[in-house]
This record gives structure tokens, C-alpha cells and sequence, in this order.
């Protein structure tokens, strides 16, 4: 099993919506397959059924060009350590620290996933991390990419010298992300799952 990080962008209805209720998240999350519940997976999986399995495979294509939703997968603790220097997990919020706060901060909702609250980014904060991300020195940035000091500092999931261009890709769409939720009045929620 491995720790997971998705972002989403929402308006601030959707977001209401989204985190009034554990059960409210649970239906906003579903799957996180468009069109595809849960419940009908598991009905496919005691019953296979070709047409479906199609149906679930335009599904994933479809979540992969979702521009609301980022998923920076087990990258989390590596983008961090790349933005900040620093490999310490401290799952809090500290305010004016945005490239700590990308990663590990934002205001927590009521509601939850397996590794705790979903937590979310007003447009102050946004503004702040977009300003952070970019501003950034790049090549103080990419001089930390160092796997060797990966495994020192027992990063999570740490890449190899093969996913350099990828993990700074994700850092790009990282920044693009948060600029575009601030340039439309979105807010974004965080979940580790």
C-alpha cells in the first residue's frame, strides 16, 4: 500500500458541497472514475463484462485530462524536499511558509480519508503558494536532485536519476495548477490517500 497525493480544484460551491458531510465526500470521491461508482465495479467484478471493462478504460483517459484534478502520486515527499530542502514531515499548516504548505499544509475540512483530514486552500493561500512556486530559483531547485541524498534523508518513494524530467514536470504542473485555481476564484482540496 502506499501514500498518495490528489489535489482538485472546485468552486466554492462544489467545495461546500464536496465537504459538508463525510458521506457528501465519500460520493464526490466515489470511484474517482468519472461516470463509474464504486458499487458498479464491484457488480463487474463478480460478473466481468467486456463492454464494461471499455467503459472503465475510457474512464482513466478521461481522468488523466481532467485539468481539475492533480495527482502527484508517491512524488509528494520528493517535491517537497525539492521545493523546501527539507525531508521532515510535518503534516501541519505554518503560515507564511506556501512551499512547505503545498505539500503539508492547508486548513482542514470536517471530513476524512484513510491518512486524515482533507485539507484545503482558500484564495489567500492560493495566491501565496502560487506566488511561491512561481518565483522559485530552478537551479536551486534542481541542484537537490540527488538520489544518493534520497536515500539518505529516507525520502518516500524516492526516484532515480530516470525520473528527473518527470518529477520536475509534475513541479511545473504543480505551479500551473495553483495558478489557475487562483486565476479563476477556485479553491482546492488536498487528500493523502
Amino acid at each position: 500500500m502506499s501514500i498518495e497525493a490528489t489535489y482538485h480544484r472546485l468552486s466554492p460551491v462544489e467545495f461546500r458541497r464536496a465537504t459538508a458531510t463525510q458521506e457528501a465526500w465519500q460520493e464526490y470521491r466515489g470511484s474517482g472514475l468519472p461516470g463509474i461508482s464504486i458499487e458498479q465495479i464491484l457488480q463487474n467484478s463478480a460478473n466481468p463484462d467486456p463492454e464494461f471493462g471499455a467503459k472503465i478504460l475510457a474512464a482513466f483517459e478521461q481522468r488523466g485530462n481532467d485539468s481539475s484534478r492533480l495527482d502527484i502520486s508517491k512524488d509528494w515527499h520528493v517535491i517537497y524536499y525539492l521545493l523546501t530542502g527539507s525531508a521532515k514531515i510535518c503534516e501541519q499548516h505554518k503560515k507564511g511558509e506556501p512551499l512547505h504548505n503545498v505539500i503539508f499544509g492547508g486548513l482542514c475540512t470536517g471530513v476524512q480519508t484513510g491518512y486524515g483530514p482533507v485539507r484545503y486552500f482558500d484564495h489567500e493561500l492560493i495566491s501565496e503558494i502560487s506566488d511561491a512556486l512561481s518565483s522559485l530559483d530552478r537551479a536551486t531547485v534542481e541542484s537537490r536532485f540527488e538520489p544518493e541524498t534520497f536515500a539518505k534523508l529516507k525520502i518516500y518513494a524516492e526516484p532515480d536519476e530516470d525520473a528527473r524530467e518527470m518529477i520536475f514536470d509534475e513541479i511545473d504542473r504543480l505551479r500551473d495548477f495553483f495558478i489557475e485555481a487562483n486565476a479563476s476564484g477556485e479553491i482546492i482540496l488536498a487528500e493523502a490517500h
